[in-house]
């Protein structure tokens, strides 16, 4: 079986990779139930959030926040999409490029 949700960590916070198929009514009661058994692990943080794997309304995102508040100890600053961090990551390698080329002389 598929998991219906997975939690990642990373430098920018905490992605959450949703199944698409499953019906939203029990994708809600995955993740309540996903950071209810892992919220030892994560204790009393601040993250941002990225959601991935499916689209959603603004009110299905604020349902997932909550579920994730009430089920843990995280508070959740902010959601960022993903366009924003591939954005983000982009801009970071391309600020580090040219910076390294700026260190090659020019003969």
């Amino acid at each position: 079986m598929r998991n219906a949700v997975v939690i990642k960590s990373s430098k920018a916070g905490m992605t959450v990779i949703l199944d698409p198929e499953l019906p939203f009514g029990e994708l809600l009661d995955a993740i309540g139930k996903k950071f209810s058994e892992s919220a030892r692990f994560w204790g009393s943080v601040q993250m941002t959030l990225t959601l991935e794997g499916r689209d959603l309304t603004a009110a299905q995102e604020f349902a997932i926040v909550d579920t994730i508040t009430k089920n843990s100890q995280i508070e959740v600053l902010c959601l960022l999409s993903c366009i924003v961090l591939c954005n983000l990551t982009f801009c970071t390698v391309l600020e580090s490029i040219t910076e390294w080329c700026s260190c090659i002389p020019v003969t």
